[in-house]
């Protein structure tokens, strides 16, 4: 993954993932349920750009998620209320979605489901 210090690569406005250090959406629901989405609105391509982009902001909203903010505010995370969805444009790269399902063990070992949504 990318250094994340370097404020170039955290913004990339010509990017279908335009920034990497920010929430796209946190939902919080009366039953407890929360769900953070990452919001993907154009088609990404299999480069290793895109695939380090898209890596790099998982790895960000599982900081959020394990961080002792998120805890004091809701709790610990647990897989069975927590879901990072990754709304994604249909017309990404087959290699990008083989990406995410290899990230659903990661994603699960910090207290979430990972989701995709293509509508």
């Amino acid at each position: 993954m990318s250094d994340l210090s370097d404020p170039s690569w955290l913004e990339d406005d010509e990017h279908p993932i335009p920034t990497i250090n920010n929430l796209d959406v946190l939902a919080d629901f009366p039953d407890g349920r929360r769900e953070l989405a990452i919001i993907i609105a154009s088609p990404m391509d299999a480069s290793a750009y895109s695939q380090s982009r898209l890596l790099n902001k998982i790895q960000n909203y599982i900081h959020f998620i394990k961080s002792e903010k998120y805890e004091l505010e809701f709790g610990a995370p647990c897989a069975d209320l927590v879901t990072i969805t990754v709304k994604i444009d249909p017309g990404t790269s087959p290699v990008i979605f083989e990406l995410i399902k290899k990230c659903e063990g990661w994603v699960l070992s910090a207290g979430a489901t990972l989701v995709v949504n293509t509508k």
